[in-house]
């Protein structure tokens, strides 16, 4: 129980930190602009920890063993999240605003930072108190999540590439 807590509260610590960072922070890595750097690692990790999330909700022994490492991850890769909407901020101030993409991006963060919650909370339910109808319960919200979350990230990536390339990758198509 003592992992469980102390993983979960440097989880909510470092969640609220990069929160409460102000945006722009990570406006660049070198010379160029860090979003479009930086959203490529929450395409792929927040979807794969999201499928991880969906299975061991169902088998509970995998997530016994997994559990603190899943915390773990999500967290980081809200982190990354975090700092890919702060470095969103930053390069709008510079190439204009899409705001889809903000919107989208918004909600991606807050949901993903909800399941965060969630996931600890099913952790606590159905490893250390073992509550069937309430981990029933809470494990079909993870799930929810999990499922908004992956789909989310398929609406930010699309509104914001669409944003970047659409009118230009329109202009340079050949002309029948």
């Amino acid at each position: 129980m003592r992992k469980f807590l102390t993983v979960s509260a440097v989880a909510i610590v470092v969640n609220v930190i990069f929160t409460l960072l102000p945006d722009g922070i990570f406006a660049e890595i070198g010379s160029l602009p860090a979003h479009p750097l930086i959203v490529h690692s929450v395409v792929v990790l927040l979807p794969l920890i999201s499928i991880f999330i969906i299975i061991a909700a169902f088998r509970v022994k995998l997530f016994a063993k997994t559990h603190l490492y899943l915390i773990a991850a999500l967290a980081a890769i809200l982190a990354v999240t975090q700092m890919a909407k702060s470095s969103g901020y930053s390069l709008t101030e510079a190439v204009g605003s899409p705001k889809n993409h903000i919107e989208w991006g918004n909600n991606l963060v807050a949901t993903a930072q909800l399941m965060l919650i969630v996931l600890i909370t099913f952790t606590y339910l159905s490893v250390y108190r073992r509550r069937r109808f309430l981990t029933k319960a809470v494990a079909a919200i993870l799930v929810l999540l999990a499922i908004l979350n992956s789909g989310l990230v398929y609406l930010v990536g699309h509104s914001g590439a669409e944003s970047v390339w659409k009118f230009k990758y329109e202009s340079t198509k050949p002309k029948d």
